[in-house]
């Protein structure tokens, strides 16, 4: 056995100075274990309720981070983050939720505190879960004892999204005394909003969208550039009344195609429709209504098109006649 080598005076001073253990000593000043810092500056922007559409781009980078550590530590670790960061409770589950990983989902719901308010945050993972079409995310959310029952934003969410199986799972569930109620119009203009025109033609045939479709739904249509579902509201005599603010709304958006359409058909763009093409920068749909034949007011048009630098609409709107308002 070789003798064993006295560490000399200069070995202590030289390991301190590596730059390897000096790396770690800093890293760890916080109390961050190493593979703890991908996870330092993680966040999800809060669900809005006033919108359908998740933060899709905050959990697809959460998941780029969380999906190598999972591989590697798998859920024993779990705790452990969530103790050395709170905060990183919410944003975990709601990776879970978007992913469907109900393991994940448990294990953080386990380590909750008793005392936690919840109400909130169980809302907003059955938001998530319902955009992906997780329903046994759904499942373990309603065992939850401080889980309030589903709201008509899961729907309408669920809607937007296309998920046409969360929808039909809430339309047949065993006690539809709580899940019908969350039907209605508004169910059907996220789902027009949203395009997919299978889930539009189920909430319509089956009355599950209010029994009708309302002009929002149109208007929401054209304002995201839904042609396709535009169509089948005109096929199936769906568009009673003006379309004026359809066309606006897809005007204001620079969706030609829309804007096109609803002309064909007789329908004007409004003057705010213009303007706001003109701000926005939309020079096809601007030249298409000045060259229809445009009857109203530019002057604010050329305006807003000035003070946002698209000089290219600028030019479009000065080449044909300025029209001033009657008033």
């Amino acid at each position: 056995m070789p003798p064993r080598q006295t560490p000399t005076s200069s070995s202590a001073p030289a390991v301190l100075q590596s730059p390897d253990l000096v790396q770690c000593l800093c890293a760890y000043q916080d109390g961050a274990h190493l593979d703890f810092l991908p996870f330092r500056h993680l966040r999800v922007s809060p669900c809005v309720r006033s919108n359908p559409a998740i933060p899709i781009g905050d959990l697809e980078h959460i998941h780029a981070v969380v999906q190598p550590w999972l591989a590697i530590y798998g859920l024993c670790r779990l705790t452990l983050l969530t103790a050395w960061k709170p905060a990183l409770t919410r944003t975990l589950l709601l990776h879970a939720a978007f992913v469907g990983d109900v393991s994940e989902l448990e294990c953080l719901l386990a380590s909750l505190p008793v005392a936690t308010e919840t109400t909130s945050l169980l809302d907003e993972l059955a938001h998530v879960a319902a955009s992906q079409g997780h329903l046994f995310v759904l499942d373990v959310l309603e065992r939850q004892d401080k889980y309030g029952g589903h709201s008509a934003h899961t729907l309408q969410v669920a809607a937007f999204a296309g998920q046409l199986f969360v929808l039909q799972r809430f339309a047949t569930a065993s006690d539809t005394t709580k899940s019908l109620p969350l039907f209605g119009p508004h169910v059907l203009e996220w789902a027009a909003a949203g395009g997919d025109l299978t889930v539009v033609e189920w909430l319509v045939t089956t009355q599950m969208g209010g029994g009708g479709v309302s002009s929002p739904a149109i208007v929401l249509a054209a304002s995201h550039g839904h042609c396709h579902v535009i169509e089948w509201f005109v096929k199936h005599n769906h568009t009673q009344g003006n379309l004026s603010e359809a066309v606006a709304g897809a005007a204001a958006n620079g969706h030609l195609a829309c804007v096109q359409y609803l002309y064909d058909r007789g329908s004007k763009c409004p003057t705010f429709g213009l303007e706001m093409a003109a701000a926005n920068g939309h020079m096809a749909v601007v030249h298409y209504l000045i060259a229809s034949g445009w009857g109203g007011s530019t002057i604010m048009a050329a305006y807003l098109a000035q003070k946002n630098d698209h000089s290219e609409v600028v030019q479009c709107l000065s080449d044909g006649p300025v029209i001033r308002s009657n008033s």
